[in-house]
């Protein structure tokens, strides 16, 4: 797949599941890039991912921890793959890793520029600014303990394939998603059509 088209997945970080930041995906040229995209794992979650829940009070929690299983699912299997791929020796893979973080972590603050610009039709106000604030400290720090258990597994000479840590995963992609709706909700109707503008903007020219 080509760059411009990860970019376009990576760019609506907020509003899509990112494929590449669910399934282990490593940059082209990289240690593993070729066997990471025989182990990769589509999910079947549309590209833009609308509200799930009716309202802040009535959170949906089933269809979070459906698209949080499908996710955590994803992630696993393609990572014991690339690990069956690599017997004992997947701890050469965690330099790639490593650049694919990198570039999540670009896209991410990428999107922190466009949701932030004041320039745009209906801008954060200082309280929706102050909740999306957290609202990202909160997604970094999640996405932070999922690349910290993916490159804990790959540095495991043997291949565990260990329920606690698939539940682990599940835990972390359903909280993604729980804060993901919270600050949505946040977000006056003006204030979330102008911020989707941008991103769409952002997207035309790639």
């Amino acid at each position: 797949m080509k760059l411009s088209q990860i970019h376009f997945i990576l760019v609506l970080w907020v509003f899509q599941f990112s494929l590449f930041g669910n399934s282990i995906f490593l940059p082209e040229g990289s240690i593993g890039w070729q066997e990471s995209k025989e182990c990769y794992i589509g999910l079947s979650l549309p590209n833009q991912i609308p509200l799930l829940s009716v309202s802040p009070l009535r959170i949906n929690s089933q269809k979070i921890r459906e698209l949080a299983s499908e996710s955590a699912n994803a992630r696993f299997q393609s990572l014991h793959c690339l690990k069956d791929r690599f017997r004992g020796n997947s701890e050469i893979l965690i330099p790639s890793y490593e650049r694919q973080m990198s570039r999540e972590a670009y896209f991410l603050e990428l999107e922190w520029r466009i949701l932030t610009d004041s320039a745009r039709p209906y801008p954060l106000t200082p309280t929706e600014f102050e909740l999306a604030k957290l609202y990202f400290d909160t997604q970094t720090k999640i996405r932070n303990e999922i690349h910290s258990l993916t490159i804990s597994i790959l540095k495991e000479k043997t291949d565990r394939k260990d329920k606690k840590t698939e539940e682990l995963f599940l835990s972390f992609y359903g909280s993604l998603l729980r804060e993901r709706e919270k600050f949505l909700f946040s977000l006056s109707s003006e204030t979330y059509n102008s911020y989707l503008d941008g991103l769409k903007k952002r997207q035309e020219k790639h």
